[in-house]
């Protein structure tokens, strides 16, 4: 029987890996916190996720403490010097969960997807077709290795 949360973790760090593959300009700290994230997630088969849980905690605070924080007039806003960095956190983050609703990892693959450019603004544009084509390839290998398992 194939457990119903699996290809959600499989998303999961499908996601994470992939975040932290990006490249671009980083500070040194975000630099090394990606290193780090490559490294962890490097080997893992993610129709099969198995990762160490203390080590992906440890990961997820690093990063969650990475972020700092602005307060406005109204609140305070998270700010990523490196959006990618949320993907790794969110991606370890429904990862760890014992039953994240489906409605996280959608959020996630929005996420993923998500895309600014000055021509379009910020959201899902046709910049995003290449994840969006990524997440589709992903799923199409979850549904055929769910079926190949069950039969």
């Amino acid at each position: 029987m194939v457990c119903r949360t699996a290809p959600r973790r499989s998303f999961a760090i499908f996601v994470a890996s992939e975040a932290s593959q990006r490249t671009g300009k980083t500070t040194k700290e975000a630099t090394q916190l990606f290193q780090e994230a490559r490294e962890f997630l490097a080997d893992v088969d993610v129709l099969e996720p198995k990762i160490s849980r203390p080590r992906a905690e440890k990961l997820e605070a690093r990063l969650e403490r990475f972020k700092t924080s602005i307060t406005y007039g109204v609140g305070t806003v998270r700010d990523y010097s490196k959006y990618e960095s949320l993907l790794v956190e969110s991606g370890l983050s429904l990862y760890l969960l014992h039953s994240g609703s489906p409605a996280v990892a959608y959020r996630l693959a929005a996420e993923f997807c998500e895309n600014y450019d000055p021509r379009y603004g910020n959201g899902l544009s046709g910049p995003s077709a290449k994840r969006i084509k990524e997440i589709v390839q992903f799923a199409l290998a979850i549904e055929a290795y769910e079926e190949a398992r069950l039969n």
